[in-house]
């Protein structure tokens, strides 16, 4: 048993190990459904603690619902790069997210967008007002994502 429900009585355990695979598609469809509509990643943060929280959990998730998961918050990574806060720490739950359920998650991640995405960060000379410790947990949670996604590439290519 985890150690956060030891304390809990029997019943009350097994009633919330049953419900968090449903809490988990919930929160999984609710930051699919924003990012759909919005496409902002400063309004996406909200569902990153809870995200996060749920991640550190390592419950029993089914693989669509990872699946989900992960297919969007490559899609948020890739597409804010005006909001270098938000793509660095929505990339770290990424990396981590990928890392964790390695073995259920089955997509496939397009390396020639990767490529290009970590090609155009890396050429481009973007003064922001950000400062540089931003810049470099950006750069670092960005590459570290490269790193992972390297298992979801296409074979053959």
């Amino acid at each position: 048993m985890r150690t956060w429900r030891e304390w809990l009585p029997e019943d009350v355990a097994h009633k919330a190990t049953e419900q968090e695979p449903q809490r988990f598609a919930a929160i999984v469809s609710g930051l699919a459904t924003e990012w759909k509509h919005n496409q902002d990643p400063a309004l996406t943060l909200k569902w990153l603690s809870l995200f996060s929280s749920y991640l550190h959990v390592k419950g029993d998730y089914r693989s669509e619902d990872l699946n989900k998961a992960a297919t969007t918050i490559l899609d948020i990574v890739l597409n804010c790069q005006h909001s270098s806060a938000a793509q660095a720490r929505w990339a770290e739950a990424a990396s981590q997210l990928l890392r964790t359920w390695r073995h259920q998650i089955d997509i496939t991640v397009p390396w020639r967008r990767l490529y290009e995405f970590a090609h155009g960060f890396v050429r481009s000379s973007d003064l922001s007002y950000e400062g540089p410790l931003i810049l470099e947990t950006r750069q670092a949670s960005l590459f570290h994502l490269v790193h992972r996604c390297k298992r979801f590439f296409p074979s053959g290519e």
